[in-house]
């Protein structure tokens, strides 16, 4: 901004952030912020006051202002020189407030974050330097700089930030909690007696009681003040003995892993190589349950999500899946959401090579308890507390401790309830489901299946069809209503995402029709319009002359029409069926049994993690 401009710009602004009035000290603070967010600025807007400014927000305000004030905060530590930072760290009343901010459980969790990132810049300056230029280079320039980014080693620092996170977490003993008690209690002691040998000195028998406890109470302050970088670092109660600046650097570590591995198989590939998943699980493993932050679970979720069935039996053999089901009774429902889904994504590329096969994990699965884990924490949790963590309070807007709205509540308590269902449902691929858990678990599934989301309602599906390949399951599926439930698919005339589905219920029915009964086989067929079946199967058909007249090819209708042929093939001819798909099994089993196609299929493999690496580059 012009320096002709920037003066009057800022008289108005800090005119507006004093106004009573929110939203208006909101706007102004917000534009504040955008001006610190060039460097050119800083050197004008520091002479003009700004950290005045600063200090005086800080203190003052304590609606959204306040939010974005801290925002304002950490925008000087990433934009500014160390100088800037210097200019912030050396007014020592706005540094107390963040201090206090960053351990306080009554405010939002981004006001906690962002106090505990401007802590982090004290303490560890150089590491939150190299998080800061690779979160913007990835900001400025977008995803194709993740090759770079990698290239310089980005991985191996996050992996080593982590690492010295978890070698604290795992150092801590049960005592050390009531051993910085009591240093503070002698450190306390010890500047009381400063103060009163000081006091000795003086002609402290002139003075009144009250004159001296205003004395003493002034050179407390001036001691608090010199010892200001060891209380900005004092250790969080409940996060053991890790300072609030180490606190600070783990957020910002999980922020930039999250940006990194999204989508993108070759990071992903990367985090596993260079240890990075291993001390992401570690810090889950250490943190006391409380301490874990809808950040963990996000990132765990997205190395999850872009792993692939390449990575995924390397992430379960580390042992996410018992780390995972660890997270589970947190109180948080976000954090439970995520690391739900984060365990069904893990569950569900377990089937995805082979989906004919049993769930090759599943008596680990049996084993760690992780079965059970997910019908109690997930199927079959009651929300008893009334409060949690909101969208909005995630992000800042509001504060932790507000009531979700209640559909926001119902919608998430709901995906949970899925993410459980689904997960159990593949693990039993092919398998039985215990009879103790069938009905809880079918009718979710069922319910899952019909929900307003597509991407649940084709896991639903699926999770389903996984169930279906056991005979055993039929009666229980039957019962549940399954059948129903993927008819209403078939015979609807359906648009939009039932349109969507439409392929999935077909390929229910399929695996009905191939490993059910005489008597199923006759449910099913009695249950479908067996007319609109031979309607979709004719659009492959019809597509296929649109498109070689040059008309655009329906992908879903064709998909549809494939899923619908081989129903009625398994219809007309199960026996030829079944000798096809033995005949596929075969040659699945022969391909992964043989170790010169494993190979081949491995170089295969990492030219498509190139291809979608490079699309995410």
């Amino acid at each position: 901004i012009p320096e002709q401009f920037l003066l009057g710009i800022l008289a108005q602004v800090s005119l507006s952030s004093r106004c009573t009035d929110e939203n208006e000290a909101v706007v102004a603070v917000t534009t504040l912020d955008a001006m610190v967010k060039c460097r050119e600025n800083h050197e004008s807007l520091l002479q003009a006051g700004l950290i005045e400014l600063v200090e005086e927000l800080i203190h003052s305000r304590k609606d959204a202002a306040l939010v974005i004030t801290l925002k304002l905060i950490c925008s000087l530590m990433e934009r500014g020189t160390p100088d800037t930072r210097s200019s912030v760290f050396n007014v020592i009343s706005v540094m107390k407030c963040v201090t206090a901010l960053a351990h306080t459980k009554d405010v939002s969790q981004s006001i906690i974050s962002d106090a505990q990132s401007i802590l982090a810049w004290i303490a560890f300056p150089e590491e939150m330097r190299i998080i800061n230029d690779a979160r913007q280079r990835l900001n400025d320039e977008g995803d194709g700089i993740k090759r770079d980014l990698l290239q310089t080693g980005i991985m191996q620092k996050l992996s080593q930030y982590l690492k010295m996170i978890t070698k604290k977490l795992e150092s801590y003993s049960p005592n050390d909690q009531q051993l910085d008690d009591n240093e503070k209690k002698e450190q306390d002691k010890e500047d009381d007696k400063q103060i009163d040998d000081k006091d000795d000195k003086e002609e402290s028998n002139k003075q009144t009681p009250l004159n001296k406890r205003k004395k003493r109470r002034k050179k407390k302050g001036k001691l608090d003040d010199q010892n200001r970088d060891k209380e900005i670092i004092q250790v969080s109660v409940q996060c053991k003995n890790l300072t609030l600046g180490e606190l600070g650097l783990m957020q910002k570590v999980l922020q930039l892993i999250d940006s990194m591995v999204q989508e993108n198989m070759v990071v992903c590939s990367e985090a596993i190589r260079t240890g990075a998943a291993k001390e992401l699980l570690s810090l889950l493993r250490n943190l006391p349950l409380l301490e874990v932050t809808w950040q963990h679970s996000m990132t765990v979720l997205r190395l999850v999500e872009s792993c692939g069935p390449e990575n995924a039996p390397r992430l379960f053999t580390m042992g996410y899946g018992q780390g995972i089901i660890q997270i589970l009774p947190h109180k948080n429902r976000m954090v439970v959401r995520e690391m739900s889904a984060a365990l069904t994504v893990l569950i569900t590329q377990g089937i995805a090579m082979l989906p004919a096969n049993k769930h090759p994990f599943k008596s680990v699965y049996v084993r760690d308890g992780i079965i059970d884990a997910l019908f109690k924490e997930c199927v079959q949790r009651h929300w008893s507390c009334k409060k949690s963590f909101s969208m909005f309070s995630i992000q800042g807007i509001s504060g932790v401790n507000d009531d979700v709205s209640e559909d926001e509540k119902q919608i998430v308590e709901e995906t949970i309830r899925s993410n459980g269902a689904i997960a159990i449902g593949c693990i039993h691929n092919a398998a039985l489901l215990p009879t103790s858990i069938a009905t809880s678990v079918i009718a979710q599934l069922v319910k899952t299946a019909n929900m307003n989301i597509g991407s649940m309602c084709q896991r639903g599906l699926a999770a389903l069809a996984s169930l279906a390949r056991c005979q055993e399951n039929h009666q229980s599926l039957i019962q549940g209503g399954a059948i129903e439930m993927a008819s209403q698919y078939i015979n609807q005339e359906a648009v939009g995402l039932r349109l969507d589905m439409v392929g999935f219920a077909l390929d229910l029915m399929s695996v009905f029709l191939d490993k059910g009964s005489e008597q199923t086989r006759q449910i099913v067929v009695k249950s479908i319009d067996l007319h609109r079946v031979k309607m979709m199967a004719y659009e492959k058909t019809s597509n296929a002359v649109k498109n070689s007249n040059g008309g655009q090819k329906d992908k879903r209708s064709t998909e549809n029409a494939d899923s619908a042929q081989k129903m009625l093939q398994w219809i007309m001819d199960p026996d030829q069926m079944r000798a096809v798909e033995r005949e596929t099994v075969a040659q699945l089993n022969e391909i992964m049994n043989n170790p010169d196609m494993i190979m081949l299929l491995q170089e295969m493999e990492q030219k498509e993690m190139e291809k979608r690496g490079m699309k995410g580059f």
